[in-house]
């Protein structure tokens, strides 16, 4: 029985030095994990007060951007009632132009109808004279067709006059040659 004890014993500190054994790694872990915390707790700590700095910074140029948009919104209205008034007398400028303009074109033009009436009269006549001129045209064109017809006619006579022309010399020629072969002859007979 006594053996037993002693097995059991000899088990049990055979456990008991394994558990410690476990134990003290698991504390040595527990003491990494601490550390390691305890880091972590630092950088957490150092995070919110970068944190709270930037939530600073964020709201002084939130504030910043409020009030360039509130200056912005001011010019905005400044602006719309200076165009507001720049138009109104712009309108009237260019109204008074456009009226001293359309005035000094409607008296031209006054004018030109006046021009072209006076024109119109003269136009009548120039067409009556056109009319007249036209007919004195064709009558010319009419007699230019008779005289293409003489014109070829005579033309056709003198390149007859001319061959027989041609002919007349060649025979004076031949004449002329015959009286001094004849002449010739007759000097030879003597």
């Amino acid at each position: 029985m006594l053996k037993g004890i002693k097995n059991v014993l000899g088990y049990d500190s055979e456990l008991l030095i394994e558990n410690s054994r476990l134990i003290k790694e698991q504390s040595e872990l527990l003491k990494g994990l601490r550390l390691e915390m305890s880091g972590v707790g630092h950088e957490l700590k150092s995070f919110q007060q970068e944190h709270v700095i930037l939530q600073q910074v964020f709201d002084r140029n939130l504030d910043r951007v409020k009030d360039l948009k509130s200056e912005f919104e001011k010019e905005i209205a400044d602006f719309k009632v200076l165009k507001s008034k720049l138009q109104d007398v712009a309108g009237e400028r260019i109204i008074d132009s456009l009226n001293d303009k359309l005035t000094d074109h409607l008296d031209r033009l006054k004018t030109d109808v006046h021009s072209f009436n006076s024109l119109k009269g003269s136009l009548v006549s120039v067409g009556g004279s056109l009319d007249e001129l036209r007919d004195e045209i064709l009558r010319l064109k009419s007699m230019a067709g008779e005289v293409k017809k003489s014109d070829f006619q005579l033309a056709s006579y003198i390149n007859k006059v001319a061959l027989e022309d041609k002919n007349k010399l060649e025979l004076m020629k031949k004449i002329e040659t015959l009286e001094k072969l004849i002449s010739h002859e007759r000097r030879s007979k003597h």
